[in-house]
């Protein structure tokens, strides 16, 4: 994480299909980050540097971003129970945001697997 100094969330990439040809992708997305994580060749997923840069620390920020919402429903209860046992859990507090926001840990790759994902 030290090395990602920005995130790109706004920034779009190449992504070589094993198909052939090409998709344009979000940098921070989840076909990234299975991917680049998934055991494919980065330099066979992208065709230049600045697209490889930018997966890297899209997927990365994704990785982080799970690790850290899981961080976080560990520790966390309601008086349903665990709510690491749940999707995830919505922060409204206007303390700490102006909006509610929502903090899903494995849930935000472990959704891909779900019988309600959609087709």
């Amino acid at each position: 994480m030290n090395d990602v100094t920005d995130i790109p969330a706004d920034d779009r990439i190449k992504m070589n299909l094993e198909t052939g040809g090409t998709k344009d992708v979000g940098a921070l997305s989840k076909q990234v980050y299975f991917a680049v994580f998934g055991g494919e060749t980065i330099d066979d997923l992208f065709d230049n540097e600045q697209d490889i840069q930018k997966a890297i620390k899209g997927a990365t920020t994704y990785l982080a971003t799970e690790k850290l919402g899981d961080a976080i429903l560990d520790v966390l209860d309601s008086p349903m129970g665990s709510v690491n046992d749940h999707e995830g859990v919505v922060i409204r507090d206007p303390k700490i945001s102006d909006k509610p926001f929502k903090i899903t840990g494995k849930f935000i790759t472990g959704g891909v697997s779900s019988q309600f994902q959609a087709k």
